[in-house]
């Protein structure tokens, strides 16, 4: 797949989501449309606690992979909820030359 930088939603005649999207291919930038359906969407966020751990799974009892600091930027994978309908994010950042995927209450997490 080609990654794209999400622009907007709109809704067809159909009432079919549609995402307007931006991407470079060789130099150049396009913009264009792709469904809803078709394409993984993530989202920017912000940690707003002091530390936040990033665990294995949806649990605070999960193994914990690494922490974070406030502030720093992570992008949103997926949201799921635990087995107490708590919200959780999957995450992915770099911290120190390394990439990491895990999750995180999403209470503590400000999209932008």
């Amino acid at each position: 797949g080609r990654e794209m930088t999400y622009v907007s939603t709109t809704y067809d005649s159909s009432n079919v989501k549609w995402y307007k999207v931006r991407y470079k291919y060789k130099n150049k930038t396009y913009t264009g449309y792709i469904r809803n359906d078709k394409a993984d969407v993530e989202s920017l966020g912000k940690v707003k606690a002091d530390v936040l751990n990033v665990r294995k799974s949806t649990s605070t009892t999960s193994k914990k992979i690494t922490t974070i600091n406030e502030n720093k930027k992570i992008r949103i994978l997926k949201t799921v909820k635990d087995s107490n309908g708590k919200k959780w994010y999957k995450v992915r950042f770099s911290k120190k030359g390394k990439t990491y995927t895990g999750f995180v209450m999403s209470k503590y997490i400000k999209v932008i």
